[in-house]
């Protein structure tokens, strides 16, 4: 930084302390006539916690990240809303006050899955399945699409059954599914009892190759009960020390604790390798860096990433992806936190997340908003894709469309699924009316599928087109799996 450049920033930070100052003033002022009106010797403990944001604001929080000209900080409004204790406003995107949850010990039964909508409630498609769980050990498996559960009394609910899905430990149900094998679906159930689970943020996802390892990172936390990402991939290392190649998944992971990421990059780097580089507000930087430690060696390590890996992640990509000469980068680009936050108790009942810090990778880049360009790109998620996972294709449970309907909501939900993701090579309209385009399409998917031809939308339908939509977010996330492979094979 030049003399001249420095002497601008410090302008600046005088700037926004004038102004922080001067609410002090007014807040302490307010102080005073708060004291001489009730006659006692003790401030109104409402302003205690205005107070501890102002120097928070005033000594950490980085404001020129997203107010280059700090003159333009809404600090005064904020303070207002934190003073009505308000979660609602945020001084940056990060900066916000955080109402606390009352911690509540949840001793119901798990099955251990992750699940995904498809489209409708009434069907769930299976995206992980955690080790050492029920789920697993009554054999279900990713891909899995679930229609209902039968009870103990053998009664099948198959609306609205995903309250099912946990229970009172040591009771039972049975999980009715459908699996992609051999070319077609079957229909299985499945018994599987209820019990604790500890989910895990490090594990394996797939076993595909003999000579490949594949760990999913949900996250990167420690010092959790349960879960402590360093050891749980320590532990999984260990136990696959004969493998040439590793993949690091951290799709949608959005991060964690820097701690965490930095004791992952010992378990891959020599001594002293430099991780990343935390700058706070007034440009004082700490460097982290990775310990004595013995490193765990791959003919190649692949890491793979999309627009929600994020933040923590990003660091372990910039770390390893600098250090490392065998690692390849595959996905779509990350999402771009290059910034930290620090989450202080203010009351009882809040606490107050502010932005304190910019992160550099090893060689000194900034990737916030920008992100990480992988190294060999994918689909990114495209309209369709975008469909998949948020709400524009939902369509209510249980429902019947048919010819001449208007149905502004479930219909057109139907035709942008039909269009959009399904591939069925339809191109209707959009807009919710149930025409003639429409139903003849209904006939025709029901025709391909060997179902009842009716031209009309029903719960045959419905698991049909889930099937169809189950096929779809597997292609789509089996493109990564496929890259690596292709890598391998050469």
């Amino acid at each position: 930084m030049t003399n001249e450049s420095l002497q601008q920033e410090l302008k600046k930070q005088k700037q926004l302390s004038k102004t922080i100052t001067i609410l002090i003033f007014c807040l302490l002022t307010s102080f005073v006539g708060f004291l001489l009106g009730l006659k006692i010797g003790t401030p109104d403990q409402n302003y205690a916690h205005v107070l501890k944001v102002l120097n928070i604001l005033e000594e950490e929080w980085y404001s020129e990240i997203y107010y280059p000209n700090q003159e333009d900080a809404p600090v005064a409004q904020f303070i207002s809303s934190v003073a009505n204790l308000d979660t609602q406003k945020q001084l940056d995107p990060y900066t916000y006050l955080i109402k606390r949850q009352p911690s509540v010990v949840d001793t119901s039964g798990k099955l251990g899955i992750k699940i995904q909508n498809c489209f409708n409630s009434n069907f769930q498609l299976v995206k992980t399945v955690y080790p050492n769980t029920p789920a697993e050990k009554a054999g279900l498996k990713p891909y899995d699409l679930i229609y209902g559960v039968e009870l103990e009394d053998g009664s099948l609910i198959d609306n609205n059954y995903t309250s099912y899905l946990s229970g009172t430990i040591g009771e039972s149900i049975t999980l009715c599914v459908y699996r992609f094998q051999q070319n077609e679906w079957t229909e299985l159930k499945l018994p599987v009892t209820y019990d604790k689970v500890n989910y895990p943020t490090a594990y394996c996802y797939t076993q595909t190759d003999d000579n490949l390892l594949y760990v999913k990172l949900d996250g990167f936390v420690s010092d959790i009960i349960g879960s402590n990402t360093v050891d749980e991939l320590d532990a999984i290392l260990k136990e696959n020390t004969d493998k040439d190649y590793l993949i690091i998944d951290l799709i949608n992971n959005g991060g964690g604790a820097l701690d965490s990421v930095v004791a992952i990059c010992d378990l891959f780097l020599p001594s002293k390798q430099l991780v990343a580089t935390i700058e706070t507000k007034n440009k004082d930087q700490t460097k982290y860096q990775t310990k004595d430690k013995d490193a765990y060696t791959y003919d190649h390590i692949f890491l793979l990433m999309n627009e929600n890996t994020a933040s923590a992640s990003e660091i372990l990509i910039g770390c390893l992806g600098y250090h490392l000469p065998n690692l390849t980068i595959i996905g779509t680009n990350t999402y771009g936190k290059g910034i930290a936050q620090r989450t202080i108790n203010i009351t009882s009942d809040y606490d107050f997340q502010y932005t304190f810090a910019k992160w550099f990778t090893p060689d000194n880049q900034w990737i916030h908003t920008k992100g990480f360009a992988p190294s060999t790109t994918l689909d990114a998620i495209s309209k369709s894709e975008d469909y998949l996972l948020y709400t524009s294709t939902w369509l209510d449970a249980g429902i019947t469309l048919q010819f001449d309907q208007v149905d502004t909501k479930n219909i057109k939900a139907m035709q942008i699924l039909m269009n959009q993701v399904l591939d069925l090579e339809t191109n209707l309209r959009e807009d919710g009316y149930f025409d003639n385009a429409t139903q003849q399409a209904v006939f025709d998917f029901q025709k391909e599928h060997q179902i009842e031809e009716t031209g009309v939308i029903n719960n045959q339908t419905l698991l049909y087109f889930a099937l169809e939509y189950a096929n779809v977010v597997y292609n789509f996330d089996s493109q990564y799996l496929n890259r690596v492979l292709e890598i391998i094979s050469g």
